[in-house]
């Protein structure tokens, strides 16, 4: 294989696991409208987009650069009053971009989940018989 096919197979891990985080919450009740990414990842205009179409829902990219200090500022905002929610005080936020779901992309990644799902719950289950059989927590 090549490098740009080990750094895809890192991009769709990653974004599997997101996609695996985010069912527990859809089976509970909550399905997102959309996502905000922000990081090293939302850098690269590739993996956003498989980020968007493995987890199934549409991605928007902050034009904040350091969106730690814009969340306390607008707790702090919200805070003392001078935004009456979060949602409020979102709408100032300026967007850097937004992508869309692909949904031909959203199948093919659908059934690669399947796999990936199973290969995850096997790899789960070795590692907590194999903890179990040596009869240690980790620290």
């Amino acid at each position: 294989h090549q490098m740009k096919n080990i750094a895809r197979m890192f991009m769709e891990g990653t974004s599997y696991a997101v996609r695996n985080i985010l069912d527990y919450f859809r089976v509970a009740g909550t399905t997102p409208k959309s996502a905000r990414l922000t990081g090293g990842i939302a850098n690269s205009k590739t993996w956003t987009q498989i980020m968007c179409d493995i987890i199934n829902v549409n991605i928007d990219i902050p034009g904040a650069v350091d969106v730690a200090t814009l969340g306390s500022a607008i707790t702090a905002g919200v805070g003392i009053g001078m935004f009456n929610s979060y949602d409020e005080a979102l709408k100032y936020q300026q967007l850097k971009a937004r992508y869309f779901v692909n949904t031909e992309n959203t199948e093919i990644y659908n059934t690669m989940f399947s796999i990936f799902k199973n290969v995850f719950n096997n790899v789960l289950f070795s590692y907590d018989y194999a903890r179990y059989a040596l009869n240690k927590d980790l620290k």
